[in-house]
C-alpha cells in the first residue's frame, strides 16, 4: 500500500477510536459532568441581563422579623396577619402573589386567611415534594384550584407532597417550591409539571405565568416535548424539567422588607408609599435569612429561595431556556468539530504542532458552534464528546506518530546496515568480476597470439577450443551483468507473444550444444506430449532462464548427465532442469538465489558473478511464475521454474515446424544476404552458413540491405538491429513495404527488449548474439523450404 494511504488509513482510524472512546466516556457519566462545567462557563456568555420590572419580592429575612417583634411578636406570626397582607396586595392591585412559606400546621387566624383566599384567584401557597409517602391517600386532598394540567405531560415523579392545609388548597393554586440540584449541588433546572400519584401540580415559579384559561397543555416535537403555560411555550426534558438559561451574574433586583409590607397591610398609614410599587406587579414572598433557609446554589451564585423563584420565573418569562440535548444536534456537531481537526491535520501532517493546532481549532469550533445553536436555536450540544475525541485523536495520532518516527528510524539504521552492506558485497563483488574478465580476456588474447604467430600449427585446433570456451564463459559474466542491471533499475518488460513451445526448447538446446562442457556430460531434452503447441509467453525471457539454469548446470556437472523437461498441467508451464553435479547443502541452497551470493567454495572455483540464478528467478517472478530449487549434495540439483501461461493459437504466416519443407531448391543452396556493421561478424556468419551449403552476400547498413534484397531477391536476410542510419526494424519495415516476403531472422548484441516485439514490426525470428554455429544453421535451415544443410549440429530431439 502507499505511504499516503497507509498514513491516511491511520489518521482515520485514531480518529475513529477517539471518537468511539469519548462517546463512551459521556455515556458512562464522567463526560456529562465535564460537559456540565463546560456549559456552566460558556452558556453565560450570550445570556441576557435580567432586568425584570414586573416583580416585587418581599424578603421574610432576620431584620423584618426583629422590627416586627412589637407589632406581631415572635415568628411564626398568626395567619390573620397573611389575610392582611393578601388583602391589602390585592387591594394595591398585585397582578399575582407568590407565598413561600408553608402554611401546614393549624394555627390562629386560619379561618380569616381561608375567607381571605377564596376572595381572591391570583394567590399561589406553596408545597414541597418528598421522595417518601408522609399524609394520607392523596385521592381525599381536592385537586390544585382551576388548573387543568395535561394527563399525559412529562413530569417528575414525587411521592408525596408538605403541602398547605387542605381549607388554603381548596382556595388557592398550590405550586411545587422544590429545586432539585444536580450531583454538584447547583440547581440548574426546575420541573415545571411534578406528579403525585394520579395528580399533577405545577411548579411554583410558573404559577405566575398561567393565562385566564389557567391550562398547561403538551405537545411533542423531533427536538423533544414543550409545555404550553398561557402564552409561553417552555422546552422541557421527559421529566418534565426545564433548564434555565443563567445569565453572566446574578441580578441586582431590589428585595423590600418583609416589615414595610406587613406595616403597610395593618397599619396603612405607615406604608402608603407601597401601593404603587407593587401595583400590576408579581409579587412574592419568602425567606431571605440564611438562618431560615438554606441559599440556592446556581451556576452563577447562590441565591435566596424567594430570589430563585423571581429569577427562574422571570428566566422562563424571557424565553431564557435551553432545549436539552438531542442525538442529531451531538452527532453533527461531533462531524463538523472532527472534519475541521481532520483538515487542519490533513494540511501539515508532517509537523507536529498540527495536532495542537487542530485540537485548539476544533475546542474553538465546538464553543462557537454551541454558542451559535443556543443563540439561534436555545439549543444546548454536547461540548465535551467533541472536545475530547479531538483531544484523545491528537494523542493518538501523536503516539502514532512518535511510533512511526521509532520505526523510521530502526528501518533507517537497518537501511544504513544493509546499505553498508550491499556496499561491501559490491566491493567483493566487483573485485571478483574483475577478475572473473581478465581471466577469460587473458586466455583469448594469449591463445589468439599464438594462433596468430603460428609457432605450434598441431595444437592450433586446441587453441581455437580454449578460445571459444573462454569467449563462451566471458559472454555469460557480460549477460548476467546486462540482465541485472535492467532488473535492477526497473526497465524489465514483459511482452508474450505466441510461441512454439517445442522450437524454443530445440533453439536453447542448440545453443548449448554448441558451449563447452564437460567430457562425459550428456545434455538432453524433453517436451511432454500434452504440452500444448502454442502458448503465450515472453520467448526472450523464457529462453534467458532456460540459458542461465543450463549454463549453472554444466558448471557444477563433472560427470553424468543435465536434461532439461517440459510439463503442463492446464495453467502453467512447468520447465525442471535436473543435473547429476555436485549438489548444494542445505545453508548453501537457502543463499542460493542471493544477488552476489559466492559463498560456497565450489561456485567460486567455478567461476561466475553470483548473478545467474538471482536474475532467473527475478525473470520468473517478471513474468508471474517461479523459480525454486532442491539439491543434496553429491548427488545433483533439480530447478523447477514454474510459468502461469495461457493456450493459444498458432500465429499467421509462422509454421514453427522445425521438420524440413518437402520443397526441393536449387542444388547450389540458398541465397542468404547477412546485414550487419561489425566486419567480423559478417565474415563469422560468412563461414557459417557457406560451410553448411548456403551461398551468402553481405551489406553493413540497412539502407544496402534494402537495395541489396530487392536486386537478389535472396532466399532469407540474416540482420543485425544496431545498423548505423536506419536499424532494422526500419529496415525490415521498408522491406515488407517494398513486397519481400522472405523470412528475416534478427540478431541482436544488446539488452534492448525489442526482441520481445519483432514480429509485429516483421521479423520472422531472431536470436540473441552470440548466436552459435548450430544455431544460426537451425534458425536459417527452419526458414528456408527444403534445405538440407550439408554439415551442422544436430537438432536435439524434443
Amino acid at each position: 500500500m502507499p505511504v499516503h494511504g497507509r498514513r491516511t488509513r491511520v489518521v482515520l482510524g485514531c480518529a475513529a477510536m477517539a471518537t468511539l472512546a469519548a462517546i463512551a466516556v459521556d455515556l458512562v457519566g464522567p463526560g456529562r459532568r465535564v460537559d456540565t462545567w463546560l456549559w456552566d462557563r460558556v452558556a453565560p456568555l450570550v445570556a441576557s441581563n435580567v432586568a425584570d420590572t414586573d416583580t416585587v419580592v418581599f424578603g421574610l429575612d432576620d431584620a423584618s422579623i426583629t422590627a416586627l417583634q412589637p407589632l406581631l411578636g415572635p415568628w411564626p406570626y398568626q395567619r390573620d396577619i397573611w389575610a392582611h397582607v393578601l388583602r391589602y396586595l390585592d387591594t394595591a392591585g398585585a397582578a399575582h402573589v407568590t407565598l413561600d412559606v408553608l402554611l401546614t400546621d393549624p394555627r390562629p387566624g386560619d379561618e380569616q386567611l381561608g375567607d381571605v383566599l377564596a376572595g381572591l384567584d391570583n394567590v399561589a401557597l406553596a408545597a414541597v415534594a418528598v421522595p417518601f409517602q408522609i399524609g394520607a391517600d392523596r385521592e381525599d386532598v381536592p385537586p390544585t384550584r382551576a388548573i387543568r394540567i395535561d394527563p399525559d405531560a412529562p413530569a417528575r415523579t414525587s411521592s408525596d407532597l408538605v403541602e398547605p392545609r387542605p381549607e388554603f388548597a381548596r382556595r388557592a393554586t398550590v405550586g411545587v417550591a422544590t429545586a432539585v440540584p444536580d450531583e454538584d449541588g447547583v440547581v440548574r433546572r426546575l420541573p415545571v409539571v411534578t406528579r403525585v400519584g394520579t395528580r399533577l401540580y405545577p411548579g411554583l415559579s410558573f404559577t405566575p405565568l398561567l393565562g385566564e384559561d389557567r391550562i398547561v397543555g403538551t405537545r411533542r416535537t423531533w427536538r423533544g416535548p414543550i409545555l404550553t403555560i398561557g402564552s409561553h411555550a417552555i422546552p422541557v426534558d421527559e421529566d418534565g424539567q426545564v433548564e434555565l438559561h443563567f445569565p453572566r451574574r446574578l441580578p441586582s433586583l431590589p428585595t423590600l422588607p418583609f416589615a414595610d409590607l406587613v406595616r403597610a397591610a395593618v397599619a396603612p398609614q405607615a406604608g402608603g408609599g407601597l401601593a404603587g410599587t407593587v401595583h400590576g406587579k408579581r409579587v412574592f414572598i419568602g425567606a431571605t435569612a440564611l438562618l431560615l433557609e438554606e441559599p440556592v446554589r446556581t451556576p452563577v451564585g447562590s441565591t435566596s429561595g424567594v430570589e430563585f423563584l423571581r429569577l427562574a420565573s422571570g428566566l422562563v418569562e424571557g424565553g431564557a431556556v435551553v432545549r436539552s440535548r438531542r442525538w442529531a444536534f451531538d452527532g453533527v456537531m461531533l462531524i463538523v468539530v472532527m472534519a475541521v481537526f481532520l483538515a487542519v491535520r490533513a494540511r501539515e501532517s508532517h509537523r507536529p504542532r498540527t495536532l495542537v493546532l487542530g485540537m485548539v481549532g476544533a475546542w474553538v469550533v465546538t464553543v462557537v458552534v454551541a454558542l451559535a445553536l443556543l443563540t439561534w436555536a436555545q439549543q444546548r450540544v454536547a461540548m465535551f464528546t467533541p472536545m475530547a475525541a479531538a483531544s484523545m485523536a491528537a494523542i493518538m495520532l501523536g503516539l502514532a506518530d512518535l511510533a512511526r518516527l521509532q520505526r523510521e528510524r530502526a528501518r533507517l539504521e537497518a537501511d544504513t546496515l544493509a546499505a553498508e552492506r550491499a556496499s561491501e558485497l559490491k566491493t567483493q563483488f566487483l573485485n571478483h568480476v574483475a577478475h572473473e574478465l581478465r581471466t577469460p580476456v587473458t586466455a583469448i588474447l594469449g591463445f589468439g597470439r599464438l594462433i596468430v604467430e603460428g609457432r605450434t600449427p598441431s595444437a592450433t585446433e586446441e587453441y581455437a577450443r580454449v578460445i571459444s570456451r573462454n569467449g563462451a564463459h566471458l559472454l555469460h559474466l557480460v549477460n548476467n551483468l546486462l540482465d541485472d542491471a535492467t532488473l535492477s533499475v526497473g526497465r524489465a518488460r514483459v511482452a508474450p507473444q505466441p510461441i512454439a513451445v517445442r522450437v524454443l526448447v530445440s533453439d536453447v538446446l542448440a545453443t548449448m550444444e554448441g558451449l563447452p562442457r564437460q567430457d562425459g556430460v550428456a545434455l538432453s531434452g524433453e517436451v511432454a506430449v500434452g504440452v500444448p503447441p502454442y502458448l503465450l509467453i515472453d520467448a526472450l525471457r523464457v529462453r534467458q532462464v532456460l540459458l542461465n539454469l543450463l549454463a549453472n548446470a554444466m558448471k557444477f556437472t563433472e560427470a553424468g548427465s543435465i536434461h532439461l523437461s517440459v510439463d503442463w498441467d492446464a495453467r502453467a508451464m512447468i520447465v525442471r532442469v535436473t543435473d547429476t553435479g555436485s549438489g548444494m547443502t542445505p545453508s548453501v541452497l537457502a543463499r542460493a538465489f542471493d544477488e552476489f551470493e559466492l559463498g560456497d567454495p565450489r561456485a567460486i572455483r567455478a567461476g561466475g558473478t553470483g548473478l545467474g540464478l538471482s536474475v532467473s528467478r527475478r525473470l520468473a517472478r517478471l513474468m508471474g511464475g517461479d523459480l525454486v530449487a532442491v539439491s543434496t549434495e553429491g548427488r545433483g540439483s533439480c530447478f523447477t521454474f514454474t510459468l502461469p501461461t495461457r493456450v493459444v493459437d498458432a500465429p499467421p504466416g509462422i509454421d514453427g515446424v522445425s521438420e524440413p519443407f518437402p520443397d526441393a531448391i536449387d542444388e547450389a543452396g540458398p541465397l542468404v544476404l547477412v546485414c550487419d556493421d561489425v566486419e567480423d561478424i559478417q565474415q563469422l556468419f560468412a563461414v557459417v552458413l557457406a560451410s553448411a551449403g548456403a551461398r551468402v552476400e553481405t551489406v553493413n547498413n540497412g539502407a544496402d540491405a534494402v537495395t541489396e534484397t530487392l536486386r537478389l531477391w535472396p532466399d532469407a536476410v540474416v540482420m543485425d538491429l544496431d545498423l548505423p542510419g536506419q536499424d532494422g526494424i526500419v529496415t525490415v519495415q521498408a522491406l515488407r513495404r517494398q513486397g519481400y516476403d522472405g523470412p528475416v531472422i534478427a540478431v541482436s548484441g544488446s539488452g534492448n527488449d525489442r526482441e520481445a516485439s519483432l514480429r509485429q514490426h516483421g521479423f520472422t525470428d531472431s536470436a540473441r548474439k552470440p548466436v552459435s554455429s548450430a544455431l544460426l544453421i537451425d534458425l536459417v535451415s527452419r526458414h528456408v523450404r527444403g534445405w538440407q544443410p550439408r554439415s551442422s549440429v544436430p537438432r536435439p530431439k524434443v
